[in-house]
């Protein structure tokens, strides 16, 4: 993994603007890191003793203060400032950064944006003025920048960073009425009419085949925030309903877990698995 991250930073090229160093590290990094699942599925008051005591850094296994403190680091290697900031204030407070760019001094949130980097959707918490429930960035920190969406568009194409210098959260949208559409979906699957538990399994059956391997995706958060994206965008507030997905613990191993879940009929349950390199959904 450290050879992974060293031969992503050496694509670097001189010629580079601070802003653009900036944000190809950002984005490119976000694979070699993953959620610690085991503070993060930990119950509060474990959450807070970790916090009173200090963060220890586990390595690949981040939280948002240990993920700050690398980027913090990391970003001295290229003469940029950075700061590691609290970003709310709350009882555990959310660790973010503040880095000094081209433009000036920006914001910028490596956890929140982790999954969204790894599977390759647009960004929403780099060059922003967060508005978080308890957020005192903007109080803290008037100063900063923010940078427009044409901005950061033309600083992603600069770079290419995605295929085609498209995010994947446009595809995404684009298929968003077609597949919340239950006439469409009915028609698609070859049934005579709409029936929710049936569309909702066939639904991830698609994902399943199309879009689950997509990106970089590799720790079990991030795998089951994956499949809540896919939910949020390609089902109805009716099939959201009576979905859920949870993480589960079998034989030392954390796995995403399916359960569509709708009245009057039997549960249909989806456990994800890995299958020669790629990840796959077991009907179980």
């Amino acid at each position: 993994m450290e050879n992974n991250i060293n031969n992503t930073i050496n694509l670097i090229s001189p010629s580079w603007s601070k802003t653009q160093i900036i944000r190809f590290l950002y984005v490119k990094l976000a694979p070699y890191f993953r959620r610690d699942v085991k503070y993060f599925l930990a119950s509060y008051e474990e959450n807070l003793r970790q916090y009173k005591q200090g963060f220890i850094n586990n390595g690949f296994d981040i939280v948002c203060s240990t993920l700050s403190d690398f980027y913090v680091d990391l970003f001295k290697m290229f003469d940029i400032n950075a700061i590691k900031i609290e970003a709310t204030n709350k009882e555990i407070p959310l660790f973010a950064l503040i880095v000094e760019a081209d433009e000036g001094w920006i914001f910028m949130d490596p956890l929140n944006d982790l999954f969204s980097n790894q599977y390759g959707l647009r960004t929403n918490y780099f060059g922003v003025i967060p508005d978080y429930q308890g957020c005192t960035v903007k109080e803290n920190y008037p100063f900063l920048t923010q940078y427009s969406k044409e901005f950061l568009s033309e600083l992603d194409s600069s770079l290419n960073l995605y295929p085609g210098n498209i995010p994947l959260s446009e595809y995404f949208e684009y298929l968003h009425n077609e597949f919340t559409n239950k006439k469409n979906m009915a028609r698609a699957f070859g049934l005579d009419k709409y029936d929710k538990p049936i569309v909702i399994s066939k639904k991830f059956e698609y994902c399943a085949q199309n879009f689950i391997n997509l990106g970089e995706v590799n720790g079990v958060i991030e795998r089951s925030k994956l499949y809540n994206y896919l939910l949020r965008i390609l089902f109805d507030r009716a099939e959201r309903r009576d979905t859920h997905i949870n993480i589960t613990k079998e034989k030392d191993i954390y796995v995403p877990k399916i359960i569509i879940a709708v009245p009057g009929n039997e549960k249909i349950i989806y456990e994800e698995e890995k299958d020669n390199g790629s990840f796959v959904l077991r009907k179980k």
